[in-house]
């Protein structure tokens, strides 16, 4: 047996509670090994050493080394003490895993310090899903290029609506890219975003800086002029709010602007300004050269606040309070999160969830962000994982579909489930090439990938202009202007893009459990819940490949027939259950 690598940790991804009398155990074995059974053996501390309840665990994911196999427990009591029992083929003996190790005998009277144990579920401690977020497409614009609603005072305007020249810097000479989008602009398209299936709008930032993305702050209480006043955000927060669309600030408190009045007073002042210790310097003053204090990204523009200050806790608590309290907001994504201590968030989201209990926040993390992803910090991450795992499937083709599979399920056991259905499932954003670049012409391998990302466990995001096959590389060529007049919104490929958008309005979509198998080299999606069983049959080849749905309800498909699935095409399936 690969006892090196059999993994189980208490309060970890691999043992939380769902609610007040269950928790959820993983146990990871090698697949080189083969077993009949494996098994928890559970109670209450105080009668784990008399009794132990059994229950048989099942293989639930698989990547490519290793086996998951998973269980809930249960008890009246809200206590746990267990262990684990197993049984090899062609092996007589049984093994039992305890928080001490492997052994071939469990001595039970010594369990009070051997077994695993969670010695009490706390309500506090158990991760809640949002159910108002849950199952929503979120939908994200970059605001300087989505639409223009007001037509008066935009002299600023520096490119035309059209333009593919939005590079700033030419000759070493800066050169502000501004394209005039609004949020009168975002208001006057929310009968189209609801057309087409959007359930909540996550904003880049929209207050006052210097740039177009305005990730460089200068006033986090002032909506930047180029973008509208306080009457717009009021206007686009209560009119999305009638139709069911919930509006997402994004927040940068990593860092601000040089031009930051606060970062200003500093430079003049030095240590008297009482800002001082807002930032990270090492000095009296700060300086660019040398560059003597902490920056995002060695950018001297964007200095780093210190996050550790309890008056920059205080300060940046204020803000996000002022756009709940004043507009109502329902959510923020948090820029550069990763990079701010976890008694940030912790007193961040304690205070927060006083004036709005359901408010749903999005923490900005490109790897694993397990330790964020608790009850006391952040909701949800962008799942950057899921979208490379996916362009390297689809646009590149490096690995089969089983492997595609490992992948994934991999990436599911580095959270716990209820994390991994609020997780940000995205193909594009604002950070990286358009996912249509990578795969163009070929609009069916494009649907393909649209698919998977609506189907996958998660909160799926889009990004605009996605849903027009938008193409755009790196930044800055992934922001240009939203393409209104385009030929493609008369597409068919539009309108089934539409319709896999709607299949996030179908309970097993949005809450239901998730499967991933591989038949034929098919990517097979079932979603399921006690109503309903879907499948969603994906063939990411150049070939033909035959699937017999029989007597499955057809829900929708693309290059389907006769029980074939057509190279790049795909159908979804329904059954009553």
């Amino acid at each position: 047996m690969f006892k090196e690598a059999i993994l189980h940790r208490i309060d970890s991804e691999y043992s939380y509670p769902i609610d007040k009398n269950t928790l959820v155990v993983r146990l990871r074995v090698s697949k080189k090994d083969k077993f009949t059974s494996v098994k928890c053996l559970f109670n209450p501390a105080m009668k784990f050493l008399k009794f132990q309840k059994e229950i048989e665990m099942e293989v639930k994911y698989e990547d490519n080394d290793f086996l998951y196999y998973v269980a809930k427990l249960q008890n009246d009591f809200p206590s746990f003490s267990y262990i684990f029992t197993l049984n090899l083929e062609n092996d007589p003996k049984t093994y039992y895993v305890s928080d001490e190790g492997i052994f071939e005998e469990y001595d039970y009277r010594f369990s009070q310090v051997s077994a695993f144990r969670y010695a009490f579920i706390n309500e506090d401690d158990v991760i809640k899903v949002n159910k108002k977020f849950e199952g929503r497409i979120i939908y994200q614009i970059f605001v300087d290029s989505f639409n223009i609603g007001r037509k008066e005072n935009k002299g600023y305007i520096t490119r035309a609506w059209d333009s593919k020249d939005l590079f700033a810097f030419k000759n070493k000479e800066y050169h502000p890219v501004f394209l005039g989008g609004d949020l009168k602009g975002i208001t006057l398209k929310l009968d189209y975003l609801k057309e087409i299936g959007i359930g909540a709008i996550y904003l880049t930032p929209i207050f006052e800086a210097k740039t177009n993305h305005k990730y460089d702050t200068m006033d986090y209480f002032k909506i930047d002029e180029m973008f509208g006043d306080e009457s717009d955000l009021k206007e686009l927060v209560n009119e999305a709010h009638k139709k069911d669309i919930l509006i997402c600030l994004d927040l940068v408190f990593n860092h601000t602007s040089f031009f930051n009045p606060m970062f200003q007073d500093v430079i003049k002042n030095g240590r008297k300004s009482k800002y001082h210790d807002f930032y990270i310097i090492d000095g009296d003053k700060p300086t660019t050269n040398p560059l003597n204090y902490m920056t995002f990204s060695e950018a001297f523009m964007m200095p780093k606040l210190n996050g550790n200050n309890p008056l920059v806790q205080e300060y940046t608590l204020d803000v996000a309070k002022h756009y709940v309290e004043k507009f109502n907001v329902d959510a923020y994504r948090l820029d550069v999160s990763n990079e701010l201590p976890h008694s940030f968030w912790m007193n961040f989201k304690r205070e927060l969830k006083k004036i709005k209990e359901d408010i749903f926040l999005i923490g900005e993390c490109w790897y694993n962000a397990s330790s964020f992803l608790n009850a006391y910090e952040w909701d949800s991450s962008m799942n950057y994982a899921t979208l490379f795992s996916a362009k390297e499937y689809f646009a590149e083709k490096k690995f089969s579909t089983k492997e595609f599979i490992y992948r994934l399920n991999a990436s599911l056991m580095r959270y716990r489930e209820p994390t991994n259905r609020m997780l940000l499932n995205l193909l594009d954003s604002h950070d990286v090439s358009r996912f249509y670049e990578f795969v163009k012409p070929n609009l069916n391998l494009y649907l393909l990938s649209e698919l998977f990302l609506i189907s996958f466990i998660g909160t799926p995001m889009v990004y605009y202009g996605d849903e027009v096959f938008m193409e755009g590389g790196d930044d800055p060529l992934n922001r240009q202007g939203m393409i209104w007049n385009s030929s493609n919104f008369n597409k068919k490929e539009h309108y089934i893009l539409k319709d896999i958008y709607k299949l996030r309005s179908l309970e097993a979509f949005k809450s239901g459990e998730m499967k991933l198998k591989e038949e034929n080299s098919l990517l097979i999606i079932e979603r399921y819940n006690n109503d309903s069983f879907y499948k969603v049959i994906i063939n990411n080849s150049d070939k033909k490949i035959p699937y017999e749905f029989k007597e499955d309800e057809v829900v929708l498909k693309n290059n389907a027939k006769d029980n074939l699935i057509e190279e790049f095409g795909f159908i979804v399936t329904k059954r009553g259950i």
